[in-house]
């Protein structure tokens, strides 16, 4: 099975982590669709943010006939043990309903294990672990060490476990990527979930409203600026090394 390799990014800044800010195509609601310097067929969706907008987008990408699903994009830390800049890779998906947490998807070793070498080997501080996709950002040190509490996941996002469902319901091999931007001991303000509109971009008259009102807040602010800084770049790094070197293989081998 070698159709390609669909992923699904909320945001644009990770986009443009993985891919700069030339060389994208917009068709439809594609936003970069080609080949990479290895080969591999690439079709990229920019979903925005939420479970609703990626299931959305890998169930396009299924319908496209992707070969491999992926999930790429940044995260909250929940593990005392990761910083901001950490890679995550998922062998195991959770997902918050309100108070209650279900178990979602498990990687398979064949691709999992390659893929963490690989990025070990290019040097990169990676953790294989659990993640829980979550309907609302955690945004407290309180939510977040709780959270880890219950489910021991060293990071959460927003969309991992739809792409995740539309992968497993199609047969199809999928991956999680992420690097963490706002570790456990860092609160984020209460008003970021609504600073971004479903295509994932800033609201900048709603967050300078909210800083007018709030100007304590934008020291949180300057921190997860400093957190996104230290992530995207990893980002960047992983796709644009060892992902691209592995993932051209791993695709091609799978029946």
């Amino acid at each position: 099975m070698d159709q390609g390799l669909g992923l699904v990014v909320a945001l644009p800044v990770e986009i443009r982590a993985l891919l700069g800010r030339c060389g994208r195509r917009r068709s439809g609601g594609v936003q970069w669709q080609g080949a990479l310097a290895t080969g591999l067929p690439l079709t990229l969706i920019r979903s925005g943010p939420g479970t609703q907008n990626a299931a959305a987008a890998a169930c396009d990408l299924v319908s496209r006939g992707m070969g491999m699903l992926g999930s790429v994009g940044v995260s909250g830390g929940l593990s005392p043990e990761v910083s901001a800049g950490d890679l995550i890779l998922a062998h195991d998906i959770l997902e918050r309903t309100g108070h209650t947490f279900q178990h979602i998807w498990r990687a398979d070793s064949r691709f999992l294990a390659p893929m963490y070498t690989a990025l070990q080997t290019a040097g990169l501080c990676v953790h294989q672990g659990t993640s829980v996709t979550v309907q609302r950002p955690v945004l407290t040190r309180e939510e977040k060490t709780a959270c880890f509490r219950e489910t021991g996941a060293l990071a959460a996002d927003m969309e991992s476990a739809a792409v995740a469902r539309q992968a497993e319901a199609a047969g199809l091999p999928f991956f999680a990527l992420r690097a963490v931007c706002d570790p456990v001991w860092v609160s984020l303000p209460p008003f970021i979930p609504d600073c971004l509109d479903q295509r994932g971009e800033v609201r900048l008259l709603y967050l300078g409203g909210r800083l007018f009102k709030r100007p304590f807040s934008m020291l949180r602010l300057i921190r997860m600026q400093r957190g996104l800084r230290k992530a995207l770049p990893q980002l960047k790094r992983a796709w644009q090394g060892p992902l691209r070197e592995v993932l051209p293989k791993l695709l091609a081998d799978h029946p």
